[in-house]
Formats: C-alpha cells, structure tokens, sequence
C-alpha cells in the first residue's frame, strides 16, 4: 500500500510540473532524470514482486546465509608440514573437510622435486627407490627412506611449544627435532610397537615388523615405550624393541676386524693368522668384551674418542663363533650377531690334471686342476678361481722349447702354495 501511494505522489508531482512555463538549469535537469529513471525501476520491481514474494525472499536469503556461515565454520587445516621428495616418489593420501562432516579423500603420487602441504590425517609411503623429507613449521624435520610409511597424527602449537605426532607403520626414518629457547617442543614417534618421545633430539627409526622396532639416539635423550616397559636412550646408544622381550639399552657400535693391516668387516672371516685385533667405536668409557663360543677371551674400553681395540690370539686352528658384547648396568648386552670365525694356516692343495704329458706341440695349453673350493689360481699373468668344488682350468702361452711353469695358488685364509713344472714344446 505505502507503494502504492508513492506512485501516485510521484505522478501528481509530474502532471502538475508540466503545467507550468518552467526552464530548467542543465545541473537540475540531469539530477531529475536519475531520479526519475530510479522511480520508474522501483515501480517494475514493485509490480513483479507480489507482496507473498517478501516471505520467499526472506526465506532464501536465510537459507543463503547459513550455507555461507556453515561453510565458514567448517574446519581447514590452519598449520601444516611440507613435503618433499627427494629421490624416486611418493604417494600421498590426503582427506579434507568440504562441508560441515563431509570429506574429500584424494591421492597423488610425487615425484623427484615436487612438493604437497600436509596436514595432521594424511599419510604418505615411498616406492622402492623413494627418499621425502617432511619440514615442520618448527623447523623439525623428518627424513623418509625408501619403502617407508608414515602417517602424520598431530601438529599444533601450544603456549608450552610445538606437539607434533606421527607414525612410522613401516620402514627407516631419521628425526631431527628443533628446540626453541622459549618454548619445549613435543615429538612423539610410533610404531605398532612402541611410542618415542623426544624433546630436542637427533634418532634413527627402523619399523622393521609390527612386532620389530629398532631406535638408535645420536644426539640428545629418547625415552621409549613398549606396553608397561619404559627406557631412555641417550647418546651413542640404541634398543631393538621386540614383542615379548624385555628392552635392554645398549651402545651403538661399529666394528672391523684387523688383520695384518688387512681390515675387514665383522662377518664370517677367515685368516691364516692366529693374531689378530677386533677394533670399533662406541660411546667413550664403553667397555668391550670379546667372546669364543661363549667364553670371555679379551676385553677393552673405548677410550674419549670412543674408540676401541682388543688384541686377540688363538693358539690352534679351527673354527670359533665369535660375540663382542658391552658391559652394561644389568651384565652384557650384546652389540653384534655372533660370526664363526676360522683360524687356518695350512695351505691349500694343488693336483694337475691336464696335460698329462711333459711334451705339447700346439702354442697353447689348457692348465686344468683341482684345488681348495674359491681359491685363486695364478699362472704368469694368467689368473682365475676354483669353482665350488675346487675345479679350475686356465689357458697359458707356450715358447718353443722347454716352459718352466709356475702355479700359485691362494685360499680364502690367504695361505699360498707354489708349484713348477716344466713343458716342452716341440
């Protein structure tokens, strides 16, 4: 009605204006047009719009605005970590909020040099040659190695610092964890297995099975969980956490074996030498001990640069199962898997089979024989190595004439035998 009454205002105005002899100043003139052209627009509105079409405006701009609102409140990831892959690829999964508890779940696969935000949920697994590293806003980060699968859990900041949470399900990580002067960060690791809480610190997580974790510290402190069994792991130590066995904190330890100057890793040696010294580094003051089939022959302690060296010798030859282990404060703890080791100074044997006379005509002849499985055979500048059943065979020059033929030979221990024999070309 108010409407209504507004049109007939406007146009009673109008009539009466064109009754009179007026001239309008251009200024005045325009100013009335616009106002008039927004009279009229108002009119068409008004005309189209019955009064029952206020009700459904109202109605839709209500709808519209809690869409807009909703849509507002739905969470998104206010802070994230960034990933990059290194080497090979990855694959990332990924579940936003779209609407209000509607997600969108979404998979991408990275390659060398690309990089994908990520947010607490999402979780990512490289191939068989995959490197990533993850940067936290922290300034921690986590590198991935290949075939590994992690997921991250958590990532905020509270007044008390940064908490950051993730799980390694499978695979081996390396964790450098960023302490701010104002504020104590939160860095937890799992596994299926355990819970690695750390604050400030340098570790290497291997998720070998569900029921395998192995964590070793180098710099800082690692307190490990595994069900109701706690431990912390400082500095240059390490644990295997193992389903149904106790954990038991020991150093971390590289070990070679030197023998004659000749160094060699620990594993399955054998030498021609009685004497020899087991040499290594742990953490400084460790003290080592040498075991043969079960029995303490040596022991040494690492001295401030943490290094080691026991000086062994074994009176007869034969085969013995070595174990070096570290003095800890419940009794030993071993720090290698036991290796057999064979103490052998007899030299190898040599048969020749072919040729079977002293006298040849042709240019060449093919030396063959029978030795010690693997051993090395030289003749000259010839060489080769005795099959598994110590067969061998070499092709050798021959001058005109009479040959002196020298063979050596060589086996795994690195005892040496020396044959000659002499060959007639004719």
């Amino acid at each position: 009605m108010a409407a209504e009454k507004n049109e007939k205002t406007v146009e009673r105005l109008l009539s009466l204006l064109a009754a009179e002899p007026v001239h309008l100043r251009p200024g005045f003139q325009a100013r009335l047009i616009a106002t008039l052209t927004h009279a009229a627009i108002s009119r068409k509105k008004v005309w189209l719009l019955p009064a029952k079409g206020w009700a459904w405006a109202a109605i839709t701009l209500t709808i519209l605005l809690a869409l807009v609102g909703s849509w507002l409140l739905t969470p998104r990831p206010a802070i994230t970590a960034t990933l990059e892959v290194k080497e090979g690829q990855a694959i990332v999964w990924q579940t936003r909020p779209v609407f209000l508890t509607l997600t969108q779940s979404s998979e991408r696969t990275l390659t060398k040099g690309q990089t994908v935000k990520l947010a607490p949920g999402d979780r990512v697994r490289t191939d068989a040659n995959g490197q990533a590293v993850i940067i936290y806003p922290s300034g921690s980060l986590t590198e991935l190695q290949p075939g590994t699968d992690l997921s991250l859990l958590e990532l905020r900041k509270d007044p008390s610092g940064w908490v950051i949470r993730i799980k390694v399900w499978l695979g081996k990580t390396l964790h450098r964890v960023q302490r701010a002067l104002e504020s104590i960060p939160t860095f937890e690791t799992e596994t299926p297995l355990i819970i690695a809480g750390v604050r400030g610190t340098v570790f290497r997580l291997h998720a070998i099975t569900e029921g395998h974790t192995y964590l070793a510290t180098d710099e800082g402190l690692v307190h490990v969980q595994m069900g109701d069994q706690a431990v912390d792991v400082p500095a240059g130590y390490e644990v295997d956490a193992i389903a149904g066995q106790p954990l038991r904190v020991r150093p971390q330890v590289s070990i070679q074996i030197n023998m004659a100057e000749k160094l060699k890793a620990w594993e399955a040696t054998i030498t021609a030498l009685s004497a020899f010294t087991v040499e290594g580094n742990a953490p400084p003051g460790t003290v080592m001990v040498l075991l043969a089939n079960g029995k303490e022959i040596a022991r040494g302690q690492a001295d401030e640069q943490g290094h080691f060296s026991i000086k062994v010798t074994f009176p007869a030859e034969g085969t013995y199962y070595l174990e070096l282990k570290a003095v800890g404060p419940d009794g030993l703890v071993s720090v290698a898997p036991p290796v057999p080791f064979t103490y052998d100074a007899t030299p190898p044997s040599l048969e020749i089979l072919e040729p079977m006379t002293s006298e040849v005509t042709e240019a060449s002849v093919t030396l063959r024989g029978r030795t010690e499985p693997r051993a090395i055979v030289q003749v000259g500048s010839q060489q080769t190595e005795a099959d598994n059943q110590g067969l061998f065979s070499i092709e050798i020059p021959l001058n005109p004439g009479p040959n002196e033929i020298t063979v050596t030979v060589t086996d795994a221990a690195g005892n040496t035998l020396t044959s000659t024999f002499n060959l007639v070309r004719k």
